[in-house]
This record gives C-alpha cells, sequence and structure tokens, in this order.
C-alpha cells in the first residue's frame, strides 16, 4: 500500500513539474500590439456642415456651414476657416409673447453669421466592423477655436443695428470614413459669446460632409498592394 502512495506521488509530480516549467516559460514570453498605419491621411479638407443650435431663446438657429482644414500630421490640425451663415426661425416663445400676450420684447438678437478658426487634436482613430462585412474606419478629435460671431439686433421702437462679439469655442467629433477621399463628420461644441453687456453660452450640434485631398504629396508613402493584408485591413 505504502509503495502504491509512493508511485502515484511521483506521478503527480512528474506531471505537474513540466506543466509549471512551461507555463512559467509562457508568461516571460512578450505581448506584441500591432498598431495599424491610418490609411485616411490626406493632407487637406473642405466641408460642408448643417447643425443646430437649441439654446437661442427667439429662434431656431440653423448654421450652413463651410470650411477649411489643413492637416498637419496624424495627431494635429488646423481649421483655417469655418464660416457659418444662420437660417433663423422664430420659435415658439416668441410667437406667443405676440400672439397671445400682445407683447413684443424690447430688444433681441439674432444671430446671422460666425467666422471661427480652430486648432484640432486627434487623439484616437480605429474601426469598427459592421454586420460583420464591412470595416468602418473612424477618428476622434477635439478642437479648441476662437472667432466672431455677427448679430443683428432687432428692436420693437425703431430700425435694427448690427453687433459683432468675440467667441470661443471647445469641442468633440467623429468622422467616419466612407473611402480615402469623402467622411461624415458628427460634431458637439460649446461656444462662448462675450456680447458687451453679458456672455452668452451656446450648443453646437452638426453633421458634416467632407472631402480630403492631397497638395504637394501625402503625409506617408502609398503602400504596396502587392498582398491581400493590404484590402483585408481597408
Amino acid at each position: 500500500m505504502l509503495l502504491r502512495y509512493k508511485l502515484m506521488a511521483l506521478f503527480s509530480l512528474c506531471c505537474c513539474v513540466p506543466y509549471g516549467i512551461a507555463k512559467d516559460k509562457e508568461d516571460e514570453k512578450p505581448e506584441i500590439s500591432i498598431i495599424q498605419k491610418r490609411l485616411f491621411d490626406k493632407k487637406r479638407e473642405v466641408g460642408l456642415a448643417l447643425g443646430y443650435y437649441p439654446d437661442d431663446n427667439f429662434y431656431e438657429v440653423y448654421p450652413i456651414t463651410l470650411n477649411f482644414v489643413n492637416h498637419f500630421n496624424e495627431r494635429y490640425a488646423w481649421e483655417v476657416i469655418r464660416a457659418s451663415y444662420m437660417v433663423n426661425k422664430e420659435n415658439d416663445l416668441k410667437k406667443d409673447l405676440e400672439q397671445n400676450f400682445g407683447v413684443t420684447p424690447s430688444t433681441f438678437d439674432e444671430m446671422t453669421s460666425h467666422f471661427e478658426t480652430a486648432f484640432i487634436f486627434k487623439p484616437t482613430y480605429g474601426k469598427d466592423s459592421f454586420l460583420n462585412k464591412h470595416i468602418i474606419n473612424h477618428e476622434g478629435y477635439m478642437s479648441l477655436g476662437v472667432g466672431v460671431a455677427n448679430f443683428e439686433r432687432q428692436v420693437s421702437y425703431g430700425s435694427p443695428n448690427t453687433e459683432s462679439a468675440p467667441t470661443a469655442s471647445i469641442g468633440i467629433g467623429r468622422k467616419y470614413f466612407i473611402n480615402k477621399a469623402f467622411n461624415v463628420s458628427l460634431d458637439l461644441k460649446s461656444m462662448l459669446i462675450f456680447k458687451e453687456n453679458n456672455t452668452e453660452n451656446y450648443i453646437y450640434l452638426g453633421v458634416g460632409f467632407n472631402y480630403r485631398f492631397d497638395l504637394f504629396g501625402s503625409m506617408h508613402k502609398e503602400r504596396s498592394r502587392d498582398t491581400s493584408i493590404y484590402d483585408y485591413i481597408e
């Protein structure tokens, strides 16, 4: 009986020790991470954006925006110019005051246009699988901008006048690439408007349709397409 226990103990030791050695060697293997270079790396970008400012007291404000972006590299870009024209529609509050109470606000500002330039930081880049059939590449970014907003000040007792006020904005967004040239962007911004008498805060929600192109070469050399892996990672 004692011999049987000794043989069982010896067998268990022989089985466990190699496993422990193999496990230690496996744990010693270095982890390898592969980070793919960005496929969508064109230097210039023009865009058309449609947006909405939900914070105005008397108007529904819908900005139509044209912009031009210069991409320095994969991390940083400069939105050289962002020009917005406002399509304004009187909201229910103003109509209710005028029609039901016979009251017109003595003064109210109608934003007519906005011009801005912004620094862009692009910290994230990745891709999603859609229905396990299509790869959608996307890029996340943050922006910090300064600009000028133009208003038409409506008054109930005379002719309207105009006012310009400096602005500062901070925003986040994400771009979804359709191909190497076209992408769709989603933006959320908070904008401060420094008027003479007060400071106002506006929230901007927008969707943009953008076209990227190169002038004087790309940020990266074109990859060779002689292997099937290139098509796979796209």
